[in-house]
């Protein structure tokens, strides 16, 4: 039966935008909102969330939900909650589109519902240019917000140390940094009231604007924030804020609070359409030539006329044939975090719907093509050759809690990958993040197929091809493919199947070997051994001075696969740094956060950008342009350059040069520390010094410095290299003499 929400024949009904979200956070008993986990959060970018909440504030429309009925009898488990409940004769409905919008509702909605990030309203502050007020985001990641101006962009680690040191003296260095006890930081006097907070006293006042506006108003002069006494000795205590602010200020903030008064108003009486989508949507059988009828929906009334991806239509599908999918979701992404956490509720379905189907005999006796990412018409496919759901996927995500097979399976992936101390070639958990889908099928076959075992030659093996892929796979998905066919059809002993996927992947040109470090000479400067340096090489610096094609393709390697000049990101530094980044990073964030601007760790110019970037030197003769071939970014973004650095490190480096923020002139245990940190050679420490310059004038550059500056960054980077080559013992996958596949 269709839920009571929707009258007889009706599938369009009219709710209020309050009421979904009492619904979907479950503070009424029916109809009940089936979500995934919501302690995940929402994968939108902050200032994504940060326009969704001022449209809703400026009572702008935000389209329409599409869902779809649970039946009677189905049991899920409360968003925000961990007890499960039944669906009644009330019935329930499962979201089909508008969860990413729910979610980003939810996050400021209820303070009952478990999220990780937090919505605030900076009453002192300018509102964006268009925006209703000035509205600011804080994570578990990121306890201290982001940039006021940049909402996506992480504040500088200065921010980040000040911050810190500001919360530690104010609440006790005992007291654990969370998303619920921290604030946005920003240099200026800010006010930021917690949303959720204020959302709360207007349902607890019943709207009444002028009771709700007195007792802000009070928040507001009793609100306190750190404040910063004296600068060189770095010492904060807490004040109230509203006397320190100017006559403009407490005029603009008390703006502010009307103007939210005037949002909530209209936030209650937003009304949202929510579209049924009847059984016959999801028909398993359509016509061989044309689209699956919830597809065809999708294009014609779905958002803003949008496609529905495939992976969010197989999920779909899949939760309405069987609700049991939602068990999966919530036991792989609750609270025992593991590679599963990374991925999305649709990748974590399509990943299982791919092994369902590898090496499954249908009634036909036809056998089934391996997919990647199968579309909208190959999942129909699937479904048609017999009853893959009941024979196939449900026996891969049956089992309480972490007993289902597809749980063990990526419970062994971790616990394989997994860096174990000392000298080991794992991976810490910040660097799991770069296991994409592709690459993590490929891991849940190798684990069902057996090769994830203790024995140290099955995981190097394992440990190589993975940091392979990472490195030197150029085209994912088909790579992934070529693995699958040879996992499924390789009879070989574990420890022997990566390089057989390695030969493949080369064979196929979707790889590239990597090579001998020997091989690749990385002497300083290896592409001009035989020129006289006169000027610091940046493009030029991978000419080879040879004819050699072999040559020009070994250059075209470590440009392109380990130099990477085009960004200052190098994402293989968290396994280089893996001694660090897996002891001294702060144990309350995430290391598994997959999202870009909420990762706890920056990537840091060791000669900081300042000194070399843009116009550098105050006259002609001293400017760094005047030492190089033009191209500094090729040197400064390389990865000699840069390290990994979190703020567990606690230190507010700037734009101090390596000489100081490393210590590297004297001669202790913690020099030695902070080089071992940042994966830097004593070797290397001379030509650093020359090249952090005189301080004072860390802008002025001479052909010696210039020099010395590449010089570091080369050894480095060439040191870097033979330590990953001869870590993961890439010696034993060698092969015939270096060719250019692509």
């Amino acid at each position: 039966m269709t839920t009571t929400l929707f009258r007889a024949n009706k599938d369009i009904e009219i709710a209020l935008l309050s009421r979904w979200l009492d619904w979907a956070c479950s503070n009424v008993d029916r109809p009940f909102i089936a979500l995934p986990m919501i302690q995940r959060g929402s994968v939108w970018r902050p200032h994504q969330v940060i326009d969704l909440w001022d449209s809703l504030l400026q009572g702008m429309p935000i389209g329409s939900m599409m869902v779809s009925e649970l039946k009677e009898g189905t049991s899920a488990r409360q968003p925000g909650r961990n007890h499960r409940v039944t669906i009644s004769a009330d019935g329930g409905l499962a979201l089909v589109d508008g969860q990413q919008r729910t979610l980003a509702m939810l996050i400021a909605w209820s303070r009952d519902v478990e999220m990780d990030r937090r919505l605030w309203v900076d009453f002192s502050d300018e509102p964006a240019p268009g925006q209703l007020l000035r509205l600011r985001m804080t994570t578990a990641n990121q306890p201290f917000g982001f940039k006021v101006s940049k909402p996506s962009s992480k504040l500088s680690l200065s921010d980040r140390h000040s911050a810190r040191s500001a919360f530690e003296q104010v609440n006790g260095k005992s007291i654990k940094i969370g998303v619920d006890n921290a604030w946005p930081f920003s240099h200026r006097l800010g006010l930021p009231l917690d949303l959720r907070r204020l959302l709360d006293l207007w349902k607890e006042r019943k709207g009444d604007i002028n009771v709700w506006t007195d007792y802000v108003t009070v928040l507001l002069h009793n609100a306190v924030s750190p404040r910063l006494l004296d600068r060189g000795a770095d010492t904060w205590a807490n004040e109230l804020i509203w006397p320190r602010l100017s006559d403009v200020e407490k005029s603009r903030s008390l703006k502010a609070v009307q103007n939210l008064a005037t949002g909530l108003s209209r936030l209650f009486e937003v009304e949202m359409p929510l579209i049924h989508v009847p059984e016959r949507f999801f028909e398993t059988t359509p016509d061989e030539d044309s689209d699956p009828p919830l597809a065809t929906l999708f294009k014609r009334i779905g958002t803003g006329g949008t496609p529905l991806s495939d992976a969010d239509y197989v999920y779909s599908v899949i939760k309405h044939l069987r609700p049991e999918s939602y068990d999966l979701v919530e036991s792989l992404q609750g609270q025992n975090k593991t590679v599963a956490s990374l991925l999305t509720a649709t990748d974590l379905v399509m990943s299982t719907v791919r092994l369902a189907a590898v090496g499954w005999n249908p009634a036909d006796g036809r056998p089934v093509a391996d997919l990647e990412s199968p579309n909208k018409r190959d999942f129909h496919h699937l479904l048609r050759r017999g009853d893959f759901i009941d024979d196939r996927f449900l026996p891969l995500i049956r089992g309480a809690g972490q007993s289902s097979p597809i749980a063990k399976f990526f419970d062994t992936i971790q616990s394989t990958l997994l860096f174990r101390g000392g000298n080991d070639p794992g991976l810490p958990k910040q660097a799991f993040p770069l296991l994409k889908r592709p690459l993590v099928q490929v891991l849940l076959l190798l684990a069902q197929h057996g090769h994830m075992k203790s024995d140290t030659s099955c995981r190097n093996d394992i440990l190589r091809l993975v940091m392979y892929w990472i490195v030197a796979v150029t085209d994912p998905a088909k790579a992934s493919l070529l693995a699958f066919e040879i996992i499924s059809s390789s009879s070989d002993a574990c420890g022997e199947i990566g390089k057989l996927i390695h030969d493949r992947l080369l064979a196929e040109w979707v790889g590239v070997r990597v090579p001998d470090p020997q091989e690749l000479e990385l002497k300083a400067n290896p592409g001009a051994s035989l020129r006289e340096k006169e000027k610091m090489l940046g493009e030029s610096r991978f000419h080879s001075t040879e004819e050699s094609p072999e040559r020009s393709a070994l250059l075209q390697f470590y440009k392109n696969h380990w130099w990477q000049p085009w960004t200052h990101e190098h994402p293989i530094l968290l396994w280089l740094q893996r001694k660090m980044v897996s002891t001294r990073f702060d144990t309350e964030f995430d290391p598994l956060a997959g999202r870009d601007e909420d990762t706890p760790y920056d990537y840091d110019h060791i000669l900081p950008h300042d000194h070399w970037g843009g116009w550098t030197g105050a006259r002609r003769g001293t400017t760094l342009l005047d030492f190089t071939d033009g191209q500094v970014h090729v040197v400064g973004n390389g990865i000699g350059n840069i390290r990994v650095w979190g703020s567990s490190l606690n230190r507010s480096d700037g734009s101090k040069p390596p000489d100081i923020k490393l210590k590297l002139e004297s001669d202790d245990t913690e020099r030695s520390s902070l080089l071992s940190d940042s994966c830097i050679d004593i070797d290397q420490i001379d030509s650093w010094i020359v090249a952090s310059g005189l301080p004072g004038n860390y802008r002025s550059w001479s052909k010696e410095r210039a020099l010395s500056f590449q010089t570091a960054v080369e050894q480095r980077a060439a040191w870097l290299y033979r330590s990953f080559y001869d870590d993961l013992g890439f010696a034993s996958w060698a092969g015939p003499p270096y060719h250019n596949n692509r």
